[in-house]
């Protein structure tokens, strides 16, 4: 087994480890975000209507 591009491959990897990073960051931020608003008492006014 040929270990000498095995460096270049752990770069490409961590590449797209730090670029995915963000996005999966910023979906979890959302989703929490969500899950905090679902809770408080005004929402069902937003999302029934309720007057």
């Amino acid at each position: 087994m040929d270990l000498s591009c095995f460096g270049k491959y752990i770069s490409i990897v961590n590449k797209g480890a730090a670029n995915s990073a963000t996005a999966i960051l910023n979906t979890a931020i959302v989703v929490g975000f969500a899950g905090v608003v679902r809770v408080t008492a005004g929402s069902a006014l937003f999302v029934h209507g309720n007057c």
